[in-house]
């Protein structure tokens, strides 16, 4: 507890297609995939860990749950590639692609950011900080047309203009 917050680790969900919570370099389990935070009145926001990874880098899982995202996100993961985005098998380090994509593989996206430098932006009608590279990790999340709006369709994302 933290004033009136609690803060709980939440494990690594089972039914993930593409995370099992383990190490992609120890092959450890990790004893949490993130944390909850509730407070007052009826506060409650779970987040994601960032894990280190190899070279000085990070990741974050692709959490995926077969018959709701996880078929959507495969596709988008594998078009966001093919525009520069770094979706991984962390196991291997092997870049995702429609050849080596299977279910069961651990994925993630890797960052080339220490996440330690901050800046402030705008953000609607406040601001907000967010890491100083921020362009080059959307880049590794939706590939190089970051900026430009998709359409949701079946938890997929899909290019309304090229």
């Amino acid at each position: 507890r933290v004033g009136d917050f609690t803060i709980t680790p939440m494990p690594t969900e089972t039914h993930w297609v593409n995370w099992k919570g383990n190490n992609p370099i120890t092959g450890k389990h990790y004893p949490f995939f993130g944390v909850k935070f509730s407070g007052p009145p009826s506060f409650s926001e779970t987040v994601a860990s960032f894990y280190p990874y190899r070279n000085n880098t990070y990741f974050y899982p692709r959490a995926n749950i077969e018959g709701y995202n996880h078929a959507g996100n495969a596709k988008e993961m594998q078009r966001w590639n093919k525009e520069d985005a770094n979706f991984r098998l962390v196991d291997t380090d092997e870049l995702i692609t429609e050849s080596n994509f299977e279910k069961g593989k651990q994925i993630g996206h890797v960052f080339h950011s220490t996440f330690d430098c901050m800046v402030e932006k705008q953000f609607y009608f406040t601001t907000i900080l967010v890491p100083c590279d921020y362009e080059a990790i959307l880049t590794v999340q939706y590939g190089k047309n970051w900026r430009r709006v998709e359409k949701r369709q079946s938890w997929e994302s899909l290019a309304l203009s090229e």
